[in-house]
């Protein structure tokens, strides 16, 4: 993530951790116990909150992140969904970051 968006997207990764207290957990786990993986389990249960996030996402926010992904696909059409997509999966490696810093914090389990 570069600045700008770290900046629409950063409150909007700790508005989806807070939603879903339960999986937040199990994905400090996940991440803690299992080590790295391309997939964790628990990160399919913040798809739903994270696209909602992203479909109510100010317009001039959204705009910001629409010019953002333009500069990295120059040569392909925008549309929304896939706007909405790529940062969905931007916002699921935040995630998964930030439990695996919580993770080695954590004391007991």
């Amino acid at each position: 993530m570069n600045k700008i968006e770290r900046k629409i997207l950063g409150p909007l990764v700790s508005r989806v951790r807070l939603s879903h207290t339960n999986a937040w957990w199990e994905l400090k786990y996940q991440t803690y116990h299992n080590g790295f993986q391309l997939y964790y389990p628990a990160q399919d249960e913040f798809d739903y909150g994270i696209k909602y996030q992203l479909n109510n996402l100010s317009a001039s926010d959204f705009s910001s992140l629409e010019k953002e992904f333009q500069k990295a696909e120059t040569n392909n059409p925008i549309e929304r969904e896939r706007i909405i997509n790529y940062y969905s999966k931007v916002v699921i490696e935040e995630l998964i970051r930030r439990a695996q810093i919580a993770g080695y914090r954590t004391v007991n389990w």
